[in-house]
């Protein structure tokens, strides 16, 4: 019996060759469109899952309240040792430290001296990190043995990018790395590169005990003045214990801290993060800067956009499935006639609509493929179809039968619901524009249509916001500069030789020497105190630090005062319009010659600058004061008109030249500060590429759908269409007759679809 559904319904495919290219084509792009974002969830969710009890595993993190306002993922080293005195409900406590390594030097077999870009994929941890973290592989070394004081542990990845590739692991222990040309540490272990996704991504292990040798870090276990976002704490609760327990310990330490910091202006709490959170923290963050946490909020709408797409397809199923059942009503006849139950023609019409979906299923696998690397810049790193993974085959085969089902189901008890008498003497035909069935089938093609022009509608919202967010004028001039940063570690002397250097470069129009520019996605904040009529402020500013040629270089004028006159026993600052209203004067000028102070010394403001976006368009407008600094470690280069590519990259060789003769042993490296601010906004121009897809594929469904309503329409009205034509009608007045019960259906959703999308927007 099986069988001979399977053959039946695919004898039926097969007789209506337009209508199953429909189906089957809007069905796969459902089908990729679901395996696709299935692919990325299951990717985002997997992370640091595969550590045992997982779910028992927290980081304490610290939550700031009052002047200074906000959350740090890093705690106090001090709250190591008091959490192990105090708190019993800790199954394991577990800190480990964030380390910039500064630039990178080996030595090779042959002696030659390599060196490598400093980067912040080094922690400093003790042996209680792995056995927390425990699905580390070790290929040589051993936790017992590995973490002694000046050793360090690397993985295989990164042992292979110090000392070449393919190289023994047991060979590879004795070897010496040197971060910062001064901590000089031996290789004791090698472990392999993680097999499973984790947002720990560090290559480079060094010991507690090698840092506390070489000072990196001052009171390095019992601290209570310094939050450092790169002091980590990470704690694994008894298994019968829950998050609330360890609450009375944490408000203890939150007192402790504050009696010891009596000066602060703020208070402070600490709370504890699932280990499962941390991926998906757009607050805190994760430690791999050049990834980011991941927006839940995405992923939700990802899921609801694949969803309503292969609902739309699946809603072509049903409205063509329903409009050619008349076609059908005599085989429904005969076979109730000759013996056939309800449920056996129920199950012939699910087969016909499952072997649909598993059709889809074959298209849907390539464009599958096709799509992750079309959306490469979208999908994480790690994403692929892998169709021997137990789980990608359990999804693909729930959502073929789920999709056979959901498309098939309605017109399958529609149809074989049919009393035999009316289906034998074709009076379905005449009852199909009146019944149920045809009011159902309008009722979905108004769906279909009011959810793609909803979409059309975001995708036009989204563009805007995205044009405005990258063109908007930010209260700066970023086109044409290049930044750079100098080496901390050279001699300060060799900062004005580069600059002399720049300046005799031809197209070079101006040069500026500043800790950092307006907008570059880093900034600080401190406290300033102001005492003025009312008593004593405090207010938290942003910091930033320029030469003299700061305003004039970056194109911000002062609208009140003057720019700084180098000093150094008079400290003097530049602050914009908020940070004028905070302090209460209601014009710029009221302000000048006014003295706050910071850090214990005393600032004159002499000069206001207009607000501007120091900041991504997604924050509010901050106070802001620019301080004096003409030994900064930044260098702004202005260029002047330049005539194409190839005189550009003739100016930028120039600039690199000029760059070795001053920094030989240091790699050239600049961006272009326009650049950098336009990474602000790549979230965005992700976004309204996803959702621009997403509405171009539901408007060719719906239209696809449409068009085979249109057709089986024309193939029902051929008599009538011919006699009309006999008598007179033009091409023109057919067409509309055709069309006029369709653009009602089109026009009904676009009144439904316009108060959806303006709540939306």
């Amino acid at each position: 019996m099986f069988f001979n559904h399977i053959k039946l319904a695919w004898r039926n495919l097969l007789r209506k060759k337009l209508f199953a290219a429909i189906n089957i084509f809007g069905l796969a792009i459902g089908l990729c469109a679901c395996l696709v974002i299935f692919l990325i969830a299951r990717h985002e969710l997997s992370f640091d899952k595969h550590h045992k009890d997982s779910d028992r595993i927290y980081r304490i993190y610290t939550e700031f309240s009052g002047v200074f306002a906000g959350k740090s993922r890093g705690v106090i080293s001090g709250a190591t040792n008091f959490l192990r005195e105090r708190a019993t409900d800790i199954d394991m406590l577990v800190p480990f430290h964030e380390y910039y390594t500064g630039v990178v030097r080996v030595t090779s077999d042959e002696g030659e001296i390599r060196k490598f870009d400093a980067d912040r994929k080094a922690a400093v941890v003790g042996p209680e990190f792995f056995e927390l973290f425990d699905n580390y592989h070790w290929l040589s070394g051993s936790l017992e043995s590995s973490l002694t004081k000046y050793s360090i542990v690397l993985t295989e990845s990164q042992a292979g990018k110090y000392f070449g590739e393919g190289n023994d692991p047991d060979e590879l222990i004795g070897k010496t790395v040197v971060y910062r040309d001064t901590v000089k540490l031996m290789v004791s272990g090698i472990l392999a590169d993680p097999k499973f996704n984790t947002d720990l991504y560090f290559t480079d292990f060094i010991s507690f005990e090698t840092a506390i040798s070489v000072g990196s870090y001052p009171g390095f276990y019992d601290d209570w003045n310094s939050t450092n976002s790169s002091s980590q704490l990470f704690v694994k609760l008894h298994a019968d214990r829950s998050p609330k327990d360890l609450e009375p310990e944490l408000r203890l330490m939150s007192e402790e801290y504050i009696k010891r910091n009596e000066r602060n202006t703020w208070n402070i709490a600490y709370k504890l993060q699932p280990l499962a959170q941390l991926h998906f923290d757009l607050e805190l963050g994760i430690f791999d800067g050049e990834r980011g946490a991941v927006n839940v909020l995405l992923l939700k709408v990802l899921g609801l956009l694949a969803m309503m797409i292969l609902l739309a397809a699946s809603v072509n199923f049903i409205n063509l499935e329903t409009a050619r059942a008349g076609t059908r009503a005599r085989e429904i006849g005969i076979r109730k006639v000759l013996g056939s139950s309800r449920s056996n023609l129920v199950v012939q019409f699910l087969a016909e609509s499952t072997i649909l979906s598993l059709l889809a299923l074959t298209i849907a696998l390539p464009l599958c493929q096709f799509a992750i690397v079309f959306f490469r810049e979208f999908i994480p790193v790690g994403v692929s179809l892998n169709l021997t993974d137990g789980g990608t085959l359990f999804f693909l085969v729930g959502a073929v039968l789920f999709t056979g089902v959901i498309s098939g189901l309605y017109p399958a008890f529609v149809i074989s619901g049919y009393a035999p008498v009316k289906a034998l003497k074709a009076q379905i035909y005449s009852e199909s524009g009146r019944n149920y069935s045809a009011i159902m089938r309008k009722a979905l093609t108004v769906f279909q249509f009011c959810f793609a022009q909803v979409l059309i509608v975001c995708t036009i919202i989204v563009i805007w916001q995205t044009d405005y967010l990258s063109n908007r004028n930010l209260g700066f001039s970023s086109k044409g500069i290049i930044t750079m940063n100098l080496p901390s570690r050279e001699n300060d002397s060799k900062k004005q030789v580069f600059m002399n250097e720049l300046q005799k470069i031809n197209g070079v129009r101006e040069v500026s020497l500043h800790r950092s520019p307006p907008s570059d996605g880093s900034y600080s904040s401190s406290n300033i105190k102001y005492n003025g009529g009312e008593g004593e402020v405090i207010h938290l500013v942003t910091r930033k630090n320029g030469d003299v040629d700061y305003f004039s270089f970056y194109d911000m004028p002062i609208i009140e005062g003057r720019s700084f006159i180098p000093s150094d026993s008079v400290l003097e600052m530049v602050v914009n319009r908020t940070y004028v209203e905070k302090l209460g004067f209601k014009s710029p000028h009221e302000v000048l010659n006014e003295v706050v102070e910071l850090n214990d010394h005393s600032y004159t403001i002499v000069g206001v600058i207009n607000d501007f976006n120091f900041r991504s368009l997604h924050n509010p407008m901050e106070p802001l004061a620019v301080l004096y600094e003409g030994n900064g470690n930044c260098v702004g280069i202005k260029l002047g008109d330049l005539e194409g590519t190839a005189r550009l990259e003739s100016l930028l060789a120039e600039v690199e030249a000029a760059w070795n003769s001053v920094y030989p042993n240091v790699d050239f490296k600049y961006s272009f500060l326009d650049e950098v601010i336009r990474q602000f906004y790549e979230s965005e121009k992700r976004t309204a590429k996803l959702i621009s897809t997403a509405t171009v594929v539901s408007v060719i469904i719906s239209c696809m759908g449409l068009f085979g309503l249109a057709s089986f329409a024309a193939l029902q009205r051929t008599k009538e269409i011919g006699i009309r034509k006999v008598l007179g009608a033009s091409v023109g007045s057919i067409v509309t007759l055709m069309s006029r019960d369709f653009l009602v259906l089109v026009l009904i959703a676009s009144l439904v679809a316009a108060p959806v999308s303006y709540w939306l927007g």
